[in-house]
């Protein structure tokens, strides 16, 4: 596929619309729009979910230090396999659908091996005959933007209370007492917003956490999982495996 012979659909998400324009060929000029917008990491791939373009932000989020090292990959050679399989989930789906994936709020892995969440849109790209020939999408940080902030306001609270006492045993009931919602309104609520549960975002968070401790110092595992909130060991290590791929003394060794 050569990217100036694509025309590609690009969304802008504001608070309450959703704007859209296009940028016909030659697209390699009008793709350099996107190295002037720091929070925005824009991504092109081809119909087998390559990648074919990065702009900074988003090299920089995989730890890539220039296109070459991104061009031919997938997202299995950056990110945890389980994200790096939905990721390629999301790709055939929109492929197949021809329809954009829009506002998805979703696991994002970072250069230093950390987790966030971001909200990601993808569109299908399709050639001057109408085909569709690969994917486009852009991701942001969801702590660093206010796209669509009045949607998640509500649950900053429950976010700001995880975040600060995640190594302690945190139930779900006094999440929910935070946002003044039932038990069964707040779960709800906060799987329609972030697709995972309370406290499988809880998990998620508290890997992360792990994983800055484990490249970053030389505590031992089992300390390691009781900072991080998790007080059976066995458990701490299922879970990480199942996330990353690795155990976590296999993780750290890589990523030393």
């Amino acid at each position: 596929m050569v990217l100036h012979e694509l025309r590609i659909f690009v969304y802008i998400f504001g608070m309450n619309k959703t704007y859209q324009f296009s940028m016909a060929s030659p697209v390699h000029s009008a793709l350099k729009l996107f190295d002037f917008l720091p929070d925005v990491s824009f991504f092109v791939k081809n119909m087998n979910s390559e990648f074919l373009y990065g702009n900074p932000a988003f090299l920089k989020m995989l730890g890539a230090r220039n296109l070459k090292e991104l061009v031919g990959k997938t997202d299995h050679d950056f990110s945890p396999k389980e994200l790096a399989d939905r990721f390629v989930r999301d790709d055939r789906q929109v492929i197949r659908s021809g329809k954009p994936m829009a506002s998805r709020v979703e696991l994002v892995p970072n250069f230093d091996k950390s987790i966030s969440w971001h909200i990601t849109t993808k569109i299908p790209i399709r050639d001057d005959g109408g085909e569709i020939v690969g994917t486009a999408g852009m991701t942001r940080d969801l702590n660093r933007t206010n796209v669509t902030a009045s949607r998640y306001k509500s649950m900053d609270g429950v976010m700001k209370h995880m975040e600060d006492h995640y190594p302690e045993p945190v139930t779900v009931k006094e999440l929910a007492a935070i946002t003044h919602l039932s038990l069964s309104q707040f779960e709800r609520r906060f799987q329609t917003l972030f697709q995972v549960t309370p406290v499988q975002y809880l998990i998620r968070l508290r890997l992360t956490k792990a994983c800055q401790i484990l490249t970053s110092t030389p505590a031992k595992i089992t300390d390691v999982a009781a900072q991080c909130g998790f007080y059976d060991h066995s458990h701490f290590i299922r879970q990480f495996v199942r996330v990353y791929g690795l155990s976590p003394s296999a993780y750290r060794q890589q990523h030393q």
